[in-house]
């Protein structure tokens, strides 16, 4: 009867466990970083549903300031998502794809065509 009662709590625990995982860790804020191209980077999330993130991601260097949200719009907005692990933020010109280290975003960001360049952002 013990045995019956330790497998049942067991297995409600691994059953309400995935529940658990789906929320995907906080990564709204500004984060900060550089490249050779940009120079200073900063990528600001003001929002995360769902694993659908809103913000800025600027380039220094440039002066180029680009808006993400929920879904690419040509020309205006890039698509950022999160899934707890990967944050992409995809453009009509450019990618970016950084995972989650810690309090770091590591990966790289590439242009149509161009090579991928590594970048480091951290968490202001």
């Amino acid at each position: 009867m013990v045995r019956i009662a330790v497998i049942a709590a067991v297995l409600a625990s691994l059953s309400a466990w995935p529940a658990v995982a789906v929320e995907p860790t906080d990564v709204k804020g500004l984060w900060t970083g550089q490249t050779p191209d940009c120079g200073a980077v900063n990528l600001q999330i003001n929002s995360q549903r769902k694993g659908a993130l809103e913000g800025t991601f600027q380039c220094t260097k440039t002066g180029v300031t680009t808006k993400f949200g929920l879904r690419m719009v040509l020309g205006q907005q890039m698509a950022g998502s999160f899934d707890g692990t990967t944050l992409v933020l995809d453009g009509e010109k450019s990618t970016v794809r950084l995972n989650l280290d810690g309090n770091k975003l590591v990966g790289y960001t590439a242009g149509v065509g161009q090579p991928k360049v590594p970048m480091t952002l951290t968490r202001k």
